[in-house]
């Protein structure tokens, strides 16, 4: 394997790395914000009655 190839799987092994970081995060941000909107939905309701 020359250098140049190893650079590429590297940079390859790192995309993935990030995917596997940013992927999660991202859904688990995305749900969180969503239940905090649900969650604030909810009480205007109730304040409302």
């Amino acid at each position: 394997m020359s250098a140049k190839e190893v650079k590429k799987v590297a940079e390859k092994k790192q995309n993935l790395v990030l995917l596997l970081v940013l992927v999660p995060s991202a859904i688990i941000l995305g749900l969180f914000g969503y239940s905090r909107m649900q969650n604030k939905n909810t009480d205007s309701i109730i304040e409302k009655i």
